[in-house]
């Protein structure tokens, strides 16, 4: 029995059936797949490379003068753009996966014949074919492979984005709050000056030279003018806080109240060997290694053809001519088709397999060009580092009480009239010195261990235990 749909001839029932059976069942077949599972998704012992699942948004932290440097950090973490960039690209990263281990799109061709071709039961009206492509065995799964090692790499990339985020940060908000400290010292040296030219003033007024006055208000000119460049640095800094946090470049900063106590958990040998295995950019480079073996795996079954199984029907119509009509007529055509592509441009191929190794090669080098340069640059810091506490210990422990010392004695001594006024002079702007370096030195030393965070790729400074010693001193020196 035939019937007839939309003009297109005699058109078999079971036919139709097959072509939308075939349509809905190549695309998924299982026995194309990459057997054996374990290749196509990540080891325990690799990181995850599914995004979190999405949460309930957590509460925006309120940025205030009570807020602390977690309370940014968190604020930038929720709303840094580079961020979130960075975490799109992992996203899309991993939707390439299901991509690259799917089959092609099958094809479904209809030819209709101008001329009919008369046969035996009846003339050719019209024909369907089905196609689906499918790749050498292995293909499928090293494009799997090779899309998974991509994710893999934008997820490390994500991560080292979130260490550079932090850290820049936390440079940005140590570097503001030395300004805030070094107006505030300042302004402490101006009112001591201040009282200072007064003294002289008024010693003037008993009869004595104008020389010690006017050296007063020469050094007190100066405080003020230092006093503010000072003052009108801090829109600028705090510009540079606010980009990394999202907010428009005018909002309010208050000043932060004073940097965490904080010291180093780990000696230096260890922290040089945790930059070999925890820092995410040789991660992300190890996965880029892994992406290239597969390319170039891949490159090499190229030489492999692909194959082609489909379907194909053939619309006929009712046998025309005197006599009877044989017992067949009209009967439509099924048939399976199969097709082998031919791998026969071999410069090609053999040109795709050099690309490849070349490629993996450069991959492999920029690793050790990259591990080369983290361990300088680790050194490096840690040297900066252990310099910024050093110096932490002599401003706070020697040289800033010392130098408070002479300058009690200078001003006694002034007082008493045993002692010249450009005495005081020097030992104040000797004090005001000591005081700025020592807060250079310990924003010097928070910045230094940031930085080796996002180096290293996790923290290393821990908390000071009840009663634990601080590496910069008990107490405020200035």
């Amino acid at each position: 029995m035939t019937v007839r749909r939309f003009g297109l001839g005699n058109v078999p029932t079971v036919a139709l059936f097959l072509l939308l059976g075939s349509l809905a069942l190549l695309p998924g077949c299982g026995i194309l797949e990459e057997k054996g599972g374990g290749a196509l998704e990540a080891t325990p012992t690799q990181p995850a490379i599914s995004p979190p699942a999405e949460a309930p948004s957590p509460r925006m932290p309120q940025l205030d003068q009570d807020s602390t440097i977690d309370d940014y950090l968190a604020y930038a973490l929720m709303n840094n753009p580079g961020l979130k960039s960075a975490f799109d690209r992992w996203k899309a990263a991993l939707e390439k996966v299901p991509q690259a281990k799917s089959l092609p799109n099958p094809s479904l061709g209809y030819s209709y014949f101008i001329e009919s071709i008369e046969t035996r039961v009846g003339p050719q009206q019209h024909r369907f074919e089905l196609m689906q492509k499918i790749p050498f065995f292995g293909k499928l799964g090293l494009r799997g492979e090779v899309a998974l090692a991509a994710a893999k790499a934008a997820r490390a990339r994500y991560e080292q984005e979130t260490l550079n985020l932090l850290y820049r940060v936390k440079d940005s908000y140590y570097e503001y709050y030395y300004l805030g400290r070094a107006i505030r010292i300042t302004e402490e040296n101006v009112n001591l000056l201040t009282r200072l030219e007064k003294v002289a003033s008024q010693q003037v007024r008993g009869g004595a030279a104008q020389q010690d006055m006017l050296k007063a208000q020469v050094e007190l000119g100066k405080l003020r003018d230092r006093l503010e460049s000072l003052q009108d640095m801090r829109g600028a800094v705090a510009a540079k806080l606010n980009a990394e946090l999202n907010r428009p470049i005018l909002s309010p900063v208050p000043w932060p109240k004073e940097v965490k106590k904080q010291k180093m958990r780990h000696p230096d040998d260890q922290i040089l060997q945790l930059a070999r295995t925890a820092n995410w950019e040789l991660t992300a480079l190890s996965f880029e290694i892994e992406k290239s073996r597969k390319m170039l795996a891949l490159a090499r079954k190229e030489f492999w053809p692909d194959f082609g199984i489909g379907v194909g029907y053939i619309a006929t119509g009712e046998a025309r001519g005197g006599g009877m009509s044989p017992a067949d007529s009209g009967k439509d055509a099924v048939a399976a088709m199969l097709s082998v592509s031919l791998p026969v441009w071999r410069s090609r191929l053999d040109a795709g397999v050099r690309e490849a190794r070349a490629a993996l090669s450069a991959t492999v080098e920029a690793k050790q060009q990259k591990e080369n340069t983290l361990l300088s640059q680790v050194r490096f810091t840690l040297y900066r580092h252990n310099d910024a506490l050093r110096r932490v210990r002599l401003y706070a422990e020697t040289l800033i009480p010392k130098a408070r010392q002479a300058l009690d004695a200078s001003d006694a001594g002034y007082r008493a009239g045993k002692v010249d006024f450009v005495n005081i002079i020097d030992s104040e702007r000797e004090l005001l010195a000591f005081r700025l370096a020592y807060e250079r030195a310990l924003v010097e030393h928070q910045q230094r261990m940031a930085e080796l965070e996002m180096l290293v790729g996790q923290s290393l400074a821990g908390a000071l235990q009840e009663g634990e010693k601080p590496p910069v001193g008990e107490a405020d020196p200035s």
